[in-house]
């Protein structure tokens, strides 16, 4: 299968969502609201460490997160 890595949009928020919910139970994590806000927020930044990857398959279904960091 082939996967397209490619920086997140705006139009990912409701597939992000629940790989962000499987980020923090995988790591037992408990976080209000805000931070989830917030997290995406910088996510949807241009310049902003860190900045958004997803994985895409086939299908246009994002299936991975990931993301990148700034190098100055």
């Amino acid at each position: 299968m082939n996967f397209e890595i490619r920086p997140l949009t705006a139009t990912d928020r409701d597939a992000w969502e629940p790989l962000w919910r499987g980020y923090l139970e995988f790591y037992e994590a408990k976080l209000a609201p805000e931070v989830t806000e917030t997290t995406w927020s910088r996510l949807m930044r241009d310049g902003e460490d860190p900045n958004g990857l997803c994985a895409v398959d086939g299908r246009g279904r994002l299936v991975g997160m990931s993301r990148s960091m700034l190098k100055s």
